[in-house]
């Protein structure tokens, strides 16, 4: 994933979970886009992350996509995913992740 995204020309950083990319956030870190797996270690869900962002911090205004290898539906009913998050099931290939961030690769 960082390769693809690395690729498609983004400065990708990583965290271990949720948790501490809030905290990043909360550092003045404003990323152009955040990806998350549904599914992270730590207490908060990659949904929960997404929401919590949306909810809490004011100075990010980008895209956030989450990811699952889950069916949609088992998402929406186990993590509350809403059908306005930004979503792409895996597997994935660079060109439709692209085309979500609507780059031409």
């Amino acid at each position: 994933m960082r390769e693809q995204l690395e690729k498609m020309g983004f400065m990708v950083q990583s965290f271990e979970c949720a948790e501490a990319v809030m905290r990043g956030l909360s550092k003045a870190m404003v990323p152009d886009a955040i990806v998350s797996d549904v599914n992270l270690s730590g207490a908060m869900s990659g949904v929960e992350l997404a929401h919590n962002i949306r909810l809490q911090s004011h100075s990010f205004t980008g895209p956030i996509l989450l990811m699952s290898g889950l069916p949609k539906d088992e998402l929406k009913q186990k993590y509350q995913l809403k059908d306005e998050d930004l979503f792409i099931p895996k597997p994935f290939t660079i060109k439709e992740l692209s085309r979500l961030f609507q780059i031409k690769y």
